[in-house]
């Protein structure tokens, strides 16, 4: 499986984000093995349902699924990172200028295996040196979603998020709500700047910056559900710089790191 980067539309309003129309050799074969949703897990904070590695029903499906196999063969390496890397390479140079970004994504390494599984915690004095890697997750959304999950209201993701990219299987009938949304920041203030329609097929990627707001308008009725896949790059450390006071309190994400590292702690007593 490629990435099919013919019909990418760049977009730097509100914040750096491509839109793709078809991105995977074949959209239709992801929408007939989607797998059925009572495999899913419903203790997704992401969707409705999830489905990722290392679960059962995960592995299962790459077994048996050439297209699904091909796939996560594709997100799980180095080519699939690079892709959007350059992708945004601009961006994410005038990002290191400014001194936004804590480490230079072009110039860590990247590892290609699953890594994360809801990690939220980042400790910069874990000993570790820092590296990309990529995640994917399957999920479905009913009505309802939105509102207590996919965000669960306006945030920008996590402090290791560098890109986030979500995919629409397919395009429900009858679905009021489910849009995702893009916000702009100006005079410490948030409006509605984007509104993108889940369309089969369409793909939206964005670099999640402190600035980098959005949700999911919440879906008020659906015939069936949403299909979509998350995917991201990320590091296994805090990426972004710490905005100011006002910016971190736009979003729940951001408001504060959740875990002091021991050795932070043992800095505070002597402190």
């Amino acid at each position: 499986m490629n990435l099919n980067l013919d019909k990418l539309n760049y977009s730097s309003d509100p914040f750096p984000h491509v839109l793709i129309k078809n991105p995977f050799d074949d959209t239709d074969a992801l929408d007939d093995y989607f797998p059925p949703l009572e495999e899913f897990s419903n203790k997704s904070f992401r969707m409705n349902g999830d489905m990722t590695y290392p679960q059962e029903n995960y592995l299962k499906l790459i077994c048996k699924s050439k297209i699904y196999n091909s796939l996560h063969n594709f997100i799980y390496s180095s080519l699939f990172i690079s892709n959007f890397l350059e992708v945004f390479k601009k961006d994410i140079k005038k990002l290191i200028d400014n001194g936004d970004l804590l480490f230079n994504p072009f110039e860590i390494p990247k590892i290609s295996s699953p890594y994360e599984r809801n990690i939220f915690e980042f400790d910069q004095n874990n000993f570790q040196e820092p590296f990309l890697y990529p995640r994917l997750d399957l999920g479905f959304g009913v009505k309802g979603y939105g509102a207590d999950n996919g965000g669960a209201g306006i945030h920008t993701d996590n402090w290791g998020r560098l890109i986030s990219i979500l995919y629409y299987v397919n395009q429900p009938n009858q679905m009021i709500g489910g849009n995702h949304r893009m916000y702009k920041v100006q005079d410490k203030k948030i409006s509605l700047s984007k509104v993108v329609k889940p369309e089969k097929g369409v793909l939206i990627a964005s670099l999640q910056t402190n600035y980098a707001l959005h949700d999911v308008d919440p879906v008020k009725e659906i015939n069936g559900s949403r299909n979509a896949f998350y995917m991201a790059i990320s590091c296994n450390k805090k990426i972004w710089r710490k905005g100011e006071d006002w910016l971190m309190e736009l979003t729940s994400n951001r408001k504060a790191i959740k875990k002091r590292s021991i050795k932070d702690k043992i800095f505070g007593l002597i402190n």
